[in-house]
């Protein structure tokens, strides 16, 4: 019972060192357009965005999700609302829940008109990696990056995708 106690408090420990998804104000920004806007990228440690790194760079993988639209979006999911995965050769390498367990509970939320989900992974390397410290290194080669929802998302009937992304890792 205590050795399950304490993985709890780790891994809420080590979810609270993530970045958050967060709701995001958007006053300052030009009129609505009118339509979903995604991004997913691949950025260095100056937010640049790019797909060729050195092997001693960081990378971070970012996704941003923002209701233009006149109307406020509703969304479901269970478990984790989304994950970044990095593959190499066709096999699964590290994505940012390695290690980590989570509740299959179903949730619905709503992203507000003007409003925008962001999400940001300090790749390759989950916090649960770090705890059981069996930590993961980009080699020099050639990757592929994908931002997976766990479980499709779909904003009122519209479904959300995103491409994957190559890119590669130089000495």
């Amino acid at each position: 019972m205590k050795k399950i106690f304490l993985f709890g408090l780790l891994v809420i420990f080590i979810n609270g060192c993530k970045e958050k998804i967060t709701e995001t104000n958007m006053e300052d920004v030009d009129p609505l357009k009118n339509e979903i806007i995604t991004s997913f990228q691949l950025l260095d440690s100056n937010s640049v965005s790019k797909t060729l790194f050195s092997k001693d760079e960081k990378l971070f993988m970012s996704i941003l999700i923002r209701n233009e639209l006149y109307y406020d979006l509703t969304y479901n999911y269970y478990g984790p609302l989304m994950s970044f995965e990095i593959w190499k050769n066709d096999s699964l390498f590290a994505t940012d829940f390695d290690y980590l367990g989570f509740e299959i509970v179903t949730e619905t939320h709503t992203l507000k008109s003007g409003k925008q989900i962001k999400y940001k992974w300090l790749a390759p390397n989950s916090s649960g990696r770090y705890a059981m410290n069996d930590l993961v290194v980009l080699i020099p080669g050639n990757y592929l990056a994908k931002f997976n929802p766990n479980t499709p998302i779909f904003f009122n009937e519209q479904q959300v995708e995103f491409q994957p992304i190559e890119f590669e890792i130089i000495e």
